[in-house]
């Protein structure tokens, strides 16, 4: 049996929730991952692996979210019944109805979706890399009275084969510099100015 070692951290409680969420299909029209996720042991513990690489898949539609306080979440939590397997959860509620939300919201419901979540604390983890995580919730509205929630309360959730997975931060920025050059617009032909 082998020990790890010992952690002290502060209890951030006021610092919970997502400051970023980049969202995508976990699959391509061909079953493909739209994530290549590069993994290598762990060197304090060669059992375990850690990330060391995220390359995106040309092609894949990106939705990118910048958060307020108590607006998105994710969780990580062991499931126990028949067999015992990660849950990966993602919550997020975007205020009003737009074109791009309406997007996610469909795209969750109809196919798998992989997240990529930057905490309050500046971690970084990713929830439904290998399986992907569906809607569990999908609600819209626009509520009656003035101090009702008007927009989008969705849920994703979904079984992994591995508990959620910390990015380290310069693969995590690698990967963000990736999704930048991917959404800029193409340069004009003949390099006119």
């Amino acid at each position: 049996m082998k020990l790890s070692k010992s952690h002290k951290r502060v209890a951030r409680y006021s610092q919970g929730g997502l400051s970023l969420l980049i969202a995508l299909s976990t699959l391509n029209a061909a079953g493909l991952s739209n994530l290549i996720i590069t993994r290598v042991p762990d060197p304090e513990d060669a059992d375990e692996e850690i990330i060391s690489d995220i390359k995106l898949r040309a092609g894949a539609t990106i939705h990118r979210y910048e958060f307020e306080e108590d607006q998105a979440y994710y969780s990580d939590s062991t499931q126990f019944g028949n067999n015992i397997y990660p849950k990966h959860m993602l919550g997020v509620k975007f205020a009003g109805k737009t074109v791009g939300l309406n997007r996610l919201s469909k795209v969750a419901d109809l196919t798998r979706v992989t997240g990529i979540c930057k905490t309050r604390m500046g971690e970084v983890v990713i929830v439904g890399a290998d399986n992907g995580l569906k809607n569990e919730q999908n609600n819209s509205g626009s509520g009656s009275a003035g101090g009702d929630f008007n927009g989008f309360d969705m849920v994703m959730g979904g079984a992994e084969s591995r508990k959620a997975e910390l990015v380290p931060l310069p693969v995590f920025e690698a990967l963000l510099a990736q999704i930048d050059g991917a959404a800029a617009p193409a340069a004009p032909a003949g390099g006119g100015a």
